[in-house]
Formats: structure tokens, sequence, C-alpha cells
């Protein structure tokens, strides 16, 4: 196989995963925009169910508008994170990919949902510990929300990590194909030969140690022979 062949190999793995083509895409699309529904309703729904005395709930969508009723309600700034954060990944990031079914896009809506479901978490154990809170506690929009939120960390999850039976064959045939052709046997032969050539004619590579002691005692020798007797 040419070095060329391989090379095209590789760009066409890349090519596959860069876009989603397994046979389980319409079960993650139904997935997926089953999430987007859930979270369009939940931005209709009260957040918050009122304060104790009489303060009215707040709804989701007025808390992504970061309008004065949500600020003014004591909403607290780990939910509106949390909000925005709903809105960029099982909202935005989720309809780009319904529509591009880009792996990149599948990597961005992980990671914003994954951060969105520590922020809910957050949200909620400030909420429920709160006292006399004038937003009251959490209400069905709240929690509507956080539907929306781990089933797109479960798709993401197994988009990012499953190969699709294209990719795992296209990687078996670059296993069992990947070797030089004559061009780059003949280079790594060379190369090969020089790297043998250098071990045996470096001075800084040549083990001449017993050489070296051979002469010593040999001159010795030539030494005591030449040398006159008492």
């Amino acid at each position: 196989m040419t070095s060329q062949q391989n090379e095209g190999l590789g760009q066409q793995e890349k090519k596959l995963a860069r876009s989603l083509t397994s046979d389980a895409w319409p079960t993650i699309r139904l997935a997926l925009g089953i999430a987007f529904l859930l979270w369009i309703v939940s931005l209709v729904l009260p957040f918050t169910t009122g304060g104790p005395n009489g303060e009215s709930s707040v709804r989701t969508y007025e808390i992504l508008l970061v309008s004065g009723t949500a600020r003014a309600a004591g909403i607290t700034i780990t939910e509106f994170v949390f909000v925005i954060l709903t809105a960029i990944g099982p909202g935005v990031l989720n309809l780009i990919l319904l529509l591009t079914r880009s792996t990149i896009v599948s990597w961005l809506l992980w990671m914003f949902s994954c951060v969105s479901a520590f922020f809910i978490v957050l949200a909620l154990w400030l909420r429920h510990t709160a006292v006399d809170n004038p937003a009251g506690s959490a209400s069905f929009g709240m929690y509507l929300a956080i539907l929306p939120v781990l089933i797109c960390v479960v798709v993401s999850s197994n988009i990012i990590l499953r190969r699709t039976p294209e990719q795992l064959s296209m990687a078996e045939r670059r296993r069992a194909e990947d070797h030089l052709d004559s061009v780059g046997l003949l280079q790594a032969e060379e190369f090969k030969s020089q790297n043998q050539r250098d071990w045996e004619t470096n001075p800084l590579l040549i083990d001449d140690r017993r050489a070296q002691a051979h002469a010593r005692a040999r001159g010795k020798e030539s030494t005591d022979s030449t040398r006159p007797a008492n």
C-alpha cells in the first residue's frame, strides 16, 4: 500500500468522524427532539412557586431574558447561569445538531449540558436551603428543565464515545494494510544501514577498553624487557 493510499484512508476516516452516519441516528434524533420540546415547554412554566408573602412566581423565559421581574424575585446567579446554559446547550446547540449532524456540535452540546447539570444541582441545593426566599421554592419549570439536560448529556456522550461500523472498518483496513511501499522500504533499509555504520565507526560509541588494556600490557612488557638488569 502506498503512502498516498494510506493518507487517503486517513482522510476518509476523518471525514466519517465529522458527521453522524450511524444506523442509530433515528433514535438519537428522536431523543434530541424530545429534549428540545421539553426545553421549549419548560420556558413557559413557572420556575419558582412564589414567595411566602404573596410574591408572584417567575417563569423560566423571564429568567432567560434577565427581566426585572426575575431580578426582583431574588433569582440567584446560579439559576440565571443554569437557564442560560440550558438555552445554549439543549436549546440552540441541540437544534443545530439535529439540522447538521455535526460531531463537533455534539462535543459542544456535551460540554454545555454537563456544566448545566452541575449548576442545576447547585441551584436546587441553594433554593431548598434558603430561608424566606422571595421567589419561593422550585416549581415545575425548574424540574422539567432538568430532563432535557440529562437527555443531552446521555445522547451526546453516546455520540462522542461510539464509533460507527464504517469507522471501525476503515480503521481495520488501515491497520491491515499499513505497510511501506518499495521506496519507503529502501529508505528504511538505508536508514538502518547508516545507523549501523555510525555505530561501528563513531569513536564515542566503540567500546575499545579491552584493546587499550591489552596495548598497555604489551607496552609494559616491552619496557620490562628492554630495561637493563642490575
